[in-house]
């Protein structure tokens, strides 16, 4: 899990002179096809890459997985009369899951990138402002 400058900077990282040479543009297109190959999931944020989800194998079971148990939903709705889960309660859920993974680390920035990439694929949709 990483957002997009970091993510490029890996893939130069870990594949050195098979990329020099090639633009960011070009490894994002790379990184497109890896997604169609269904190897990583990407998010956009305003038609640029935003985030980079490496396995998502583990974001599936071990993120969405567990973001989707009725327990997290039950604590974070009971408090609540509209029974709507506001932002910061989401990514306050995000945060205590991922950190209880251990795998990744996210900071503030990353988490909205995850929501981001959650409303993306239709499975959070927000309401109104909040």
């Amino acid at each position: 899990l990483q957002d997009a400058p970091s993510a490029l900077a890996a893939v130069r990282r870990e594949l050195g002179n098979v990329v020099d040479g090639l633009s960011d543009a070009s490894l994002e297109a790379l990184l497109q096809y890896a997604e169609q190959c269904g190897e990583i999931i990407l998010g956009k944020e305003r038609e640029r890459l935003g985030i980079v989800v490496w396995d998502p194998n583990w974001f599936a079971t071990t993120i969405l997985g567990e973001f989707f148990q009725p327990a997290n939903w039950r604590r974070n709705l009971l408090r609540r009369r509209n029974k709507r889960m506001q932002r910061q309660d989401v990514i306050k859920c995000l945060e205590q899951i991922i950190s209880d993974d251990g795998r990744a680390q996210a900071d503030e920035e990353l988490l909205s990138r995850v929501l981001a990439l959650l409303q993306q694929m239709r499975l959070c949709i927000p309401i109104g402002s909040g």
